[in-house]
């Protein structure tokens, strides 16, 4: 779902939802000397991202945005 070639970090599932994940790590002092979205960006930039968004998925490991899915292939 992501391009590559950006180096984003993404995240599965379960990793991006256990406790071993502290997003507030990633919190910082707003700086005040530079414009916000500049900063804005860099924190998107390095904030891993989600990479499936599922919900109680049966047997359906590559779906993206479903829920309560069972026995899928490639569906979003």
């Amino acid at each position: 779902m992501y391009n590559p070639e950006l180096h984003n970090k993404v995240l599965s599932d379960q990793a991006y939802r256990s406790d071993a994940y502290d997003p507030l790590q990633y919190g910082r002092d707003f700086d005040f000397s530079k414009p916000f979205f500049e900063q804005f960006e860099q924190l998107m930039n390095d904030v891993p991202k989600l990479n499936l968004v599922i919900n109680n998925n049966t047997n359906s490991p590559y779906v993206n945005y479903e829920a309560e899915e069972k026995d899928c292939y490639m569906t979003i």
